[in-house]
């Protein structure tokens, strides 16, 4: 797991939830949401072709906080991902492109 915590927010929440990256929850959270598809498979059959027309309910945003060894030392890098849970037929998460990973220089 390359991510060191991650948070959630959105409706319903009165605070963020924090989850280590180490733990079962965030790693079933991490593979259910696709974040490795998203980030590396550009042509996964996951990957939807066009942009959702319908509405997709509640947005939630998933911030994950990756290690990233700098000329001054150890500095934590967000991944933001767009996570609507409740679109139908499917949850339908979306990821910026251009957002830094920690193994990029």
């Amino acid at each position: 797991m390359a991510f060191r915590y991650m948070t959630i927010q959105g409706p319903g929440l009165e605070r963020p939830i924090r989850l280590a990256g180490n733990s079962l929850d965030a790693m079933a959270f991490w593979d259910m949401t696709g974040y490795t598809t998203l980030l590396y498979k550009t042509n996964s059959p996951k990957r939807l072709r066009s942009q959702p027309t319908d509405e997709l309910g509640p947005r939630y945003t998933v911030t994950y906080f990756n290690p990233l060894a700098t000329a001054r030392g150890m500095r934590l890098l967000p991944i933001v991902e767009r996570v609507y849970p409740f679109a139908q037929p499917n949850p339908v998460v979306y990821m910026a492109p251009g957002q830094r990973r920690w193994h990029d220089t």
